[in-house]
Formats: C-alpha cells, structure tokens, sequence
C-alpha cells in the first residue's frame, strides 16, 4: 500500500512517499504523510509502510536521550544499541508488537534517514544500511519501481557525484511516478522530507515528464 523512497546525496538524507491506503478491495488517499522528521530532532527522519499504527507511534514518540541528542552520533551502532531497544518498549507499550509461534516479535518496515545514510528497519528490528554504499533504498509494495529507477540513475548518472546539478526532490518525484505507474497501490499527493531543514514538501498532483503539465508544490512547515 505504500512507496517510500530515499537517497543519500551530499551529506543530507532525503524520503519521499506516497499517501495511499489500500487493501485488496479499496483505496483511500489518506492526510498524514508517511515521511516525517523525528519528534526528537529534525536530524532524522522516517519513512513508513505496512502499518499506520506504526506510523502514529514513531510520529509522537520521543526515542532519543538528551545525552544522544548531544552526541548527535546516529549512525548505525547507535540505531542498534540505542534506538532499537527504545522503539521496541515504545511498540510493546502501544500493543503494537506482534508474537510468531517461535517467540519472535514483529514489528514494523521502514526507512531511517540521517546526515550518515539512510537506514531500512526491518519488521525483526534489523537495521540495514541502504544499498549501494547507502546512497538509495526504498520500502513498500512500489519499491521494487522505485529501486529500478534508482538503479537506472546510479548506473547512468552516479549518486554518488557530489557534482550532480540534479535537485534531490527531481531524483524522488521520478521514482515515485515510476511506482505509481506500475502500482495500483501506490499514488499521490506525495511528501518530501530531508535531515537539513523542518519542511515538509507536498507535490498534490501527480509529477508529469511529458511537459504537459506542472507539478503544484506546496511547502508546508512542520
């Protein structure tokens, strides 16, 4: 029901998403974005799928010590020895983890973008760094649209440039078109956010290529 996006350019994280609710009879455009800075810090932001439970959760929970906010370390040893654990007690405290037969908890999927790399967690609470040196990743039934498009740009133009005269938001619209193209379960408006700034970027139609028609943007202040 979802496309989350990121990519990783200059130092600075960026996730775009998709705002549809679907099950296998109905879609709905829903009001709350998918992608959203951290309660804590604007340093990190979330981008999430499978549940909005989950959602709600990371949105209004604070996961970070004021001792972490000072280090302003969030690299992967600190998602895993810190954030991890608190996200856990933050699920298991909203009812929000799931028991398998063998004892597991099931969580939820999604994106972690910092001033690192952006980060996938898993729904075991696994934290992966984003493929390709962590430069891009995405979750979600249209994932596999948006990594094929990003594949296609890294191949041919490289993520990795620190030169690419490309805005980032150009790079995430691209590849959640392509996902909206070929996923009934993906569609607009779509959200942008990033680890330098507050804003919340709202493209409220569909990004066309063709010339044809513009895309409406409007910057929204978190």
């Amino acid at each position: 029901m979802t496309a989350i996006v990121g990519i990783h350019l200059n130092g600075v994280s960026w996730l775009g998403g998709d705002s549809l609710g679907s099950s296998d009879m109905s879609r709905i455009v829903v009001s709350q974005p998918k992608v959203f800075h951290s309660p804590d810090t604007s340093k990190i932001i979330f981008g999430c799928t499978h549940s909005f439970r989950g959602i709600d959760i990371l949105k209004y929970t604070s996961l970070i010590d004021e001792v972490d906010l000072m280090k302003d370390i969030f690299d992967h040893q600190f998602l895993v020895q810190k954030f991890v654990p608190k996200l856990q007690q933050a699920f298991s405290e909203n009812g929000f983890l799931t028991a398998t037969d063998n004892g597991q908890f099931i969580g939820s999927n999604f994106l972690i973008g910092t001033p690192h790399s952006i980060y996938e967690v898993q729904s075991d609470f696994s934290i992966i760094e984003a493929n390709h040196a962590g430069r891009y990743n995405s979750v979600g039934s249209g994932s596999y649209s948006c990594m094929g498009f990003l594949a296609g740009f890294d191949f041919l133009l490289g993520l990795e440039d620190v030169d690419l005269n490309i805005d980032p938001q150009e790079i995430l619209l691209a590849a959640l078109h392509s996902a909206e193209v070929n996923t009934p379960s993906v569609g607009g408006p779509f959200h942008i956010v990033n680890t330098q700034n507050v804003d919340t970027i709202i493209y409220d139609r569909r990004f066309v290529f063709n010339g044809n028609d513009e895309s409406e943007v409007e910057n929204e202040e978190s």
